[in-house]
């Protein structure tokens, strides 16, 4: 089926938006199904891959493009487009990744500045890549450990009621967010201690606090926290990283420890990430105020600003790309001027593997840039290793970097 450029480029356009009439839909899937024309195709969805956090998945029906791609010989069953949701379910996303990259490959825009090289790479243009099959978290393993001792693993914890402590209900939804429903009077629950430990290898837990405030917990992540909050002082502990949508108008100052430095907010969205003890804790604001302490220190941060807490200093920088600190909670990757090193410990994280480097770590040092869904299977991360000379040996889950 021929269709003109501007008339593929608009199909795509409504009907990745949801505007799509009944008949518009029928010609989208009807030139899908031709596998010929798949080169306009492969282009756009590589411009939603540079720029998943533009994009309207949420009125996608993945499920009929899905089988008009991998069963082109049956007869389409069109119907209307569905209706908009607010919220996408983690696994609508992954099969969103995963049609994308039937379509057109992984692709990761990467950029070395030591070469001066910026160039696209594709599935097709590198190599393929067999011996390995590392697949991105398919479950949450967190461990939610209790104040009395027990443990809840989320990995094999159903739905609803998980348990009672005190009056406060901790309860699981159906998608997969932890939610604490305190009662009001119930003085004890604010002596007990909950944490949630998050495991490399793990999908990020969404937790709902009593008071309201959404914690999106990182893979390789810990918070400890009051099963509810006292009247005047809400105090979370957290290693790793986190993000914060503190819920507002309460009273009391939400208050952030992170060994020892604090920040302390009233009501904001902001990002803390405590891994590298190298270069530091950072933490990056996106809405509201807060103020980041430690020792004598004190500092106060405005939206797009980014704190870096290092030995016995603080240095804000101003942060013109603040979502890409989030990039790790909106379900996909972002690098800029990273280093090898910096790009590999993320990934080790998410995929749960191990990193050494033989030789030497000079390699480490070498920068990229690009984004990539945190959907696809490691073997795309071989793949843009390899386009970009990196040499590499890997035995299951242990990647060895060469000279």
């Amino acid at each position: 089926m021929s269709l003109p450029k501007e008339r593929i480029t608009y199909l795509l356009d409504v009907y990745t938006s949801g505007k799509a009439t009944v008949q518009e839909e029928q010609e989208f899937m009807a030139w899908i199904a031709d596998a010929g024309e798949d080169s306009e195709l492969k282009s756009y969805v590589q411009h939603l891959w540079r720029n998943p956090e533009n994009q309207s998945f949420h009125y996608v029906n993945w499920d009929q493009m899905f089988n008009r791609i991998v069963r082109p010989e049956e007869k389409p069953a069109f119907s209307a487009p569905e209706p908009r949701v607010k919220r996408l379910p983690w696994w609508r996303i992954g099969a969103a990744a995963a049609v994308l990259l039937l379509v057109a490959g992984s692709y990761w825009l990467f950029s070395d500045k030591e070469q001066g090289n910026t160039s696209p790479v594709t599935a097709e243009a590198i190599p393929s890549i067999k011996e390995v099959h590392i697949p991105a978290p398919a479950t949450s393993k967190a461990v939610i450990t209790l104040a009395d001792g027990r443990k809840i693993a989320l990995e094999s914890a159903g739905e609803g009621l998980l348990t009672t402590q005190s009056q406060t209900r901790l309860i699981r939804m159906r998608d997969g967010h932890i939610f604490y429903q305190a009662t009001f009077g119930d003085l004890e629950a604010r002596t007990l201690t909950n944490t949630i430990t998050n495991p490399v290898g793990s999908r990020i837990i969404e937790v709902q606090l009593s008071e309201g405030t959404h914690i999106w917990l990182n893979a390789g992540s810990s918070i400890t926290f009051p099963v509810k909050f006292a009247a005047m002082e809400r105090t979370v502990a957290i290693s790793g990283e986190a993000y914060f949508d503190v819920k507002s108008g309460a009273r009391s100052p939400f208050i952030v420890k992170a060994g020892d430095m604090m920040v302390k907010v009233l009501g904001t969205r902001f990002n803390v990430n405590t891994f590298s003890k190298d270069k530091g804790k950072r933490v990056t604001l996106l809405d509201g105020a807060v103020r980041v302490s430690k020792g004598k220190d004190d500092v106060a941060l405005k939206p797009g600003m980014q704190a870096l807490v290092k030995d016995d200093s603080i240095t804000v920088n101003s942060f013109s790309d603040a979502d890409a600190s989030i990039a790790w909670k909106n379900g996909y990757f972002s690098f800029k001027g990273a280093t090898l090193g910096d790009v590999l410990e993320e990934l080790a994280r998410w995929y749960d593997i191990k990193v050494s480097y033989e030789g030497g770590a000079a390699i480490a040092n070498r920068t990229f840039g690009g984004k990539i869904q945190r959907f696809a299977d490691f073997s795309s991360v071989l793949r843009v290793l390899t386009e970009n000379n990196v040499r590499y040996r890997i035995n299951n889950r242990e990647l060895t970097i060469l000279p």
